[in-house]
């Protein structure tokens, strides 16, 4: 259910281009800073890129591609639309693409049956192996956590999303993880 949409007009890449990007989108958003190459393979393996020629294209200047991000709402943060939009611009460098997110609503998405974000998780967890990331409680003066979910670094400043578990708060990226965890554990 994480799908990227890149619209271009026709003819601004050849064949062989277009896959090209398809396959760097991919990679680039797929990549994480500490991951493992099992847990990019299952990164990878959660996303879908989809790449459109337009036949008809009309604007008032130049043509500038299109991106649409579709990501489960309950996953969708201010600091992972500017991750994504930062990868997606570079993977497009130098054509300035426009980039949108779709936020999915929990239950509008699903393979045989709709599907909540906490789940969609906790089938990603199970294809890097479930307990690669350790669960590290918030420690005094840091600036920053590990979800325990997704193994993102979770600022602490503003109003961060935390769990407490057997006497110990830990944060999370977003309220999707913050349920997985609370699943997991039983909270």
């Amino acid at each position: 259910m994480l799908k990227i949409e890149l619209t271009v007009p026709k003819g601004l890449f050849g064949g062989e281009a277009l896959a090209a990007t398809a396959e760097r989108m991919l990679d680039d958003i797929s990549r994480g800073d500490c991951q493992t190459p099992r847990e990019t393979a299952a990164a990878r393996a959660g996303w879908q890129v989809v790449v459109h020629e337009a036949v008809v294209w009309a604007t008032g200047g130049d043509p500038r591609p299109v991106v649409r991000v579709s990501f489960p709402a309950a996953m969708l943060t201010d600091e992972g639309r500017e991750v994504f939009m930062t990868k997606l611009a570079a993977a497009l460098d130098p054509l300035k693409p426009w980039i949108y997110f779709d936020a999915v609503p929990d239950g509008d998405f699903g393979v045989d049956a709709p599907m909540r974000a906490a789940e969609l998780i906790r089938d990603m967890r199970a294809a890097m192996g479930a307990e690669t990331i350790a669960a590290v409680p918030i420690r005094a003066g840091e600036a920053t956590a590990i979800d325990p979910v997704c193994g993102m670094t979770v600022a602490l400043s503003g109003e961060p999303i935390l769990v407490e578990h057997d006497g110990e708060n830990y944060a999370f990226c977003n309220r999707a993880c913050a349920a997985s965890f609370a699943e997991r554990v039983a909270v």
